[in-house]
Order: structure tokens, then C-alpha cells, then sequence
């Protein structure tokens, strides 16, 4: 592990990266900045997670790492792992051969986010591999990756944008302008198949929260309120069939609304 001084052009060696439980750090391993005074490391195949502090010149005991399970099945993140900073939150490829995309939340945990699709421009169908990388653009909304894998790929992912909180419209939320928080919420596992799932929140405000399901036709199928602080997770269980939803977390006059996608 190394620090580059620009002014001197020179390398400083640092304590190396955690060996962990099992082997070398391989590809598809990746660092995060904080943009503050922590540096976050992925340790790709064996999915091991560490953060680095800048100020004191340590390392952290092991963190949750990446989930093996995901939306493509039991899967390592190898080649093509990669990630990056966005409002508060890490947004990582898995790599490895999936479409996988996942999110970590400083003091939540990963959940896993929209995957890129598997079919560019080109007509062939490629998942994120070698090659690829994700950066984010400080306009508050916008992801720029490459996918790697032997193509030309380059792909641009719009989040949501921060609005006061809209009423329900009675004609369905699936009508409504998609005017919301910009990745202050995230809803897992998507597409869900039990009756259980996570709802991982990073908000501008605490206080009273309230999280409401609604249905196609605007009808709310689940309902929770709890006290919320800037960020955590709180957990939801929903009887409700296949089809897709819309999760909407408001907390005093901001909002944050995810769709949700159920299998059976």
C-alpha cells in the first residue's frame, strides 16, 4: 500500500492492506475515497472489506463485505470489479462475469442497486468484466461506467434528484414524476422474492420515518413508521404478489422512493 507526494515525486510505502482470512488481494480488488479522511478497500474473490484512515495511518478491523448472492446468482467478485463515491454512499460493480451493481452505506451494509444491462449498442450480449470502471459526476445524480470485457461500452445512470415530498396520485404512483431523494434510499434484494425485504437509508434529516408501499394502482400494501436517524436499515415484510411497487420513505418534508420489483 502506497501514498504518492506529487510536490516531491516520490512514493511513500504505508501498512500493508489486511492479509484477512484467506488469500492475496487479486483482481477485481478496488480502493474508495470518502472524500473526507477514509479510504475503503474491496478484496475482490474473497470479498473481504476494510477501511483505511488517512489522519491516524491505520487500518480497520474487517468490515461486511460484499454479498456473494446476488441477482445473477451465487457469484465472486473478480475482473472488472470496481467502484466509487456517490452522495454519501459506495456504488460498486461486482465484476466477474455479472451485471451486478451494489451499494454500501457507511454504517449499514450492501445492498444491491439497478444492474446494467447486458446488451449495448453493438447488439452482443457482454456482462461487466475486465476492463470495466464506474465513476460518478458531482452533479448530485450521474454514473458514468465502462463495462469492460472486450467491448467499447460506456453506459450513463441518472439517480433520482432531491424533491419536497409529492402526494400520492389518485390515478396510481406508477403516473408520478420520478422527482426524488438522489440515492438516499435503497430497497433489497430487487427484484425481491420473499416477503422480506431491507430498506437502507442515508437522509439529509432524522427524525419520524415513515416507509409505504404502494401498487400499480396506488393502493398501499405496507406500511411502517419508526424513528429514523441520518442513516440505517430497517427491515419490512410484505404479502403481496408478483408485480412492481413503489417503496417510499418520508422523513419531515423530504422523500426518497425506490421501485421495487417482486418474483414468484
Amino acid at each position: 500500500f502506497l501514498r504518492y507526494d506529487p510536490a516531491g515525486d516520490t512514493w511513500h510505502a504505508l501498512p500493508d492492506a489486511p492479509p484477512g482470512a484467506k488469500g492475496k488481494w487479486d483482481k477485481g480488488s478496488f480502493l474508495v475515497w470518502d472524500q473526507d479522511h477514509t479510504i475503503y478497500a474491496h478484496k475482490a474473490k474473497y470479498h473481504e472489506f476494510y477501511a483505511y484512515d488517512i489522519t491516524t495511518n491505520t487500518w480497520s478491523s474487517a468490515l461486511r463485505g460484499m454479498p456473494t448472492t446476488g441477482s445473477t446468482g451465487n457469484k465472486k467478485s473478480k475482473d472488472g470489479g470496481c467502484g466509487t463515491w456517490a452522495n454519501g454512499e459506495i456504488v460498486a460493480f461486482k465484476g466477474g462475469s455479472t451485471q451486478e451493481c451494489w451499494i454500501y452505506a457507511p454504517g449499514g451494509g450492501w445492498y444491491e442497486f439497478d444492474t446494467l444491462p447486458k446488451q449495448g449498442r453493438s447488439g452482443k450480449s457482454k456482462k461487466v468484466k475486465a476492463g470495466a470502471d464506474i465513476i460518478y459526476y458531482e452533479d448530485g445524480r450521474t454514473l458514468y461506467a465502462l463495462k469492460g470485457s472486450g467491448t467499447f461500452e460506456f453506459w450513463k445512470h441518472e439517480l433520482p434528484v432531491m424533491s419536497p415530498d409529492p402526494t400520492v396520485p389518485r390515478e396510481g404512483v406508477m403516473s408520478e414524476a420520478a422527482s426524488l431523494t438522489a440515492n438516499a434510499m435503497t430497497v433489497g434484494p430487487n427484484p425481491a422474492r420473499s416477503g422480506l425485504i431491507h430498506v437502507l437509508y442515508s437522509l439529509p434529516v432524522a427524525g419520524q420515518a415513515e416507509v409505504r408501499v404502494f401498487d400499480a394502482g396506488g393502493r398501499e400494501v405496507g406500511a411502517r413508521t419508526f424513528a429514523a436517524g441520518r442513516t440505517g436499515t430497517v427491515d419490512l415484510n410484505l404479502s403481496v404478489g408478483a408485480g412492481v411497487y413503489l417503496v417510499r420513505m418520508t422523513v419531515r418534508d423530504w422523500t426518497a422512493t425506490r421501485k421495487l420489483v417482486v418474483q414468484r
